[in-house]
């Protein structure tokens, strides 16, 4: 029966494996090596994040508004206000983001809250409500990003010599995974991803 590590290089590669059935294996292993990094990660991955939002998941659009007689176009206002709303953070479960990405639309709306919405319709007269739209590609490209780490953190965890049997890993994988933490862990608002105990640091949205 094939370990745990080479079914995640597998189902890395798969495009048809979705990006939801890969963490929760990675969960899994994760919780039979004792990596608690690990786990808080893919956990908010599949969950959805809370509070602070990783950079990779930080997406520009166009802020747009709706004139009933018009349709959407870009609104007015203060020029650093415009481009503060148009920086988003889709914090959403990972399995949202999927569907995102499945439909033929090539921009996305994402709502905006009330009280922002207001602010904007005030100073564009005729505009009645405002969204911010976004790129598929750029749902795409967090989704895509996610299987990366995830093929990356089981590359490394085989150069480790940590492969598992079946679903269960050895004792001495599991001494091994966390004497040289093999963690994918987001650190901070910089968001930067950190993979065993050989420095694989970079930004992660790169």
């Amino acid at each position: 029966m094939t370990g745990l590590v080479q079914q995640l290089q597998a189902d890395a590669l798969d495009q048809s494996v979705s990006v939801s059935t890969l963490l929760r294996k990675v969960k899994v292993s994760a919780v039979k090596l004792g990596l608690s990094d690990t786990v808080e990660w893919a956990d908010q991955e599949l969950k959805g994040y809370k509070e602070e939002v990783p950079s990779y998941r930080m997406v520009r659009g166009r802020c747009m508004g709706l004139n009933p007689y018009h349709g959407w176009s870009v609104v007015g206002g203060d020029p650093k206000i415009v481009e503060a709303l148009s920086q988003r953070a889709l914090g959403q479960a990972i399995s949202s983001l999927e569907e995102l990405t499945t439909g033929d639309k090539d921009q996305l709306m994402v709502t905006l809250p009330p009280k922002t919405v207001n602010g904007i319709t005030s100073s564009n007269p005729g505009c009645q409500d405002v969204a911010i739209f976004i790129s598929q590609a750029d749902v795409l490209a967090i989704v895509d990003h996610v299987r990366n780490l995830v093929l990356d953190w089981a590359l490394n965890l085989e150069k480790a010599g940590i492969m598992g049997d079946g679903l269960s890993f050895t004792a001495v994988e599991q001494r091994r995974a966390e004497a040289i933490a093999m963690n994918i862990k987001i650190d901070g608002p910089n968001a930067r991803l950190n993979i065993g105990s050989i420095d694989h640091s970079h930004n992660a949205a790169d």
